[in-house]
């Protein structure tokens, strides 16, 4: 057999970590999740198979998925359809045609997902992009008050 390459049957399975160099012989592996072999899916409890919270674990980003997709959708026809066309928090004539530009309608959320707003038509709200970025996920920095001194005696 040339150098470099292995047979069928030395192969690691796709779903176990092997830990082997060219050479040495296969110590030890161990699967990245359990599969449920009936049903084809991660068993709950296994490292790849749930999140810490006990949800299914997501490979695709918040905005990738078909449920962010729609509501963008629907809160971008709703700003359409109300006539917004100017952003709320700056003024500026919203694009509803040319995505990723400064002044593009994008649809913010009025309570971030991070304090527990979610993607309901409720929630939604159309900003440029500018001000959509700007305002991230509601956290600010706030300056603390400097203290007063008041120079108030009894007499």
């Amino acid at each position: 057999m040339p150098a470099g390459r292995r047979g069928a049957r030395e192969r690691p399975k796709p779903s176990a970590w092997a830990f082997a160099m060219p050479g040495v012989p296969l110590l030890f592996s161990f699967p990245l999740a359990m599969r449920d072999e009936q049903a084809g899916r991660p068993v709950p409890g296994s490292p790849g198979g749930r999140s810490h919270r006990g949800e299914d674990a997501m490979a695709t980003s918040r905005t990738g998925t078909a449920a962010y997709k729609h509501w963008r959708r629907r809160v971008l026809a709703r700003g359409q359809a109300d006539g917004v066309t100017c952003c709320p928090i700056c003024g500026v004539q919203l694009d509803y045609r040319r995505g990723r530009q400064p002044n593009s309608a994008e649809p913010d959320h009025i309570i971030a997902r991070r304090w527990g707003g979610r993607e309901t038509i409720e929630n939604g709200r159309v900003l440029c992009r500018r001000c959509n970025q700007s305002r991230g996920d509601g956290r600010r920095e706030t300056k603390p008050e400097p203290k007063r001194t008041t120079t108030d005696f009894a007499w």
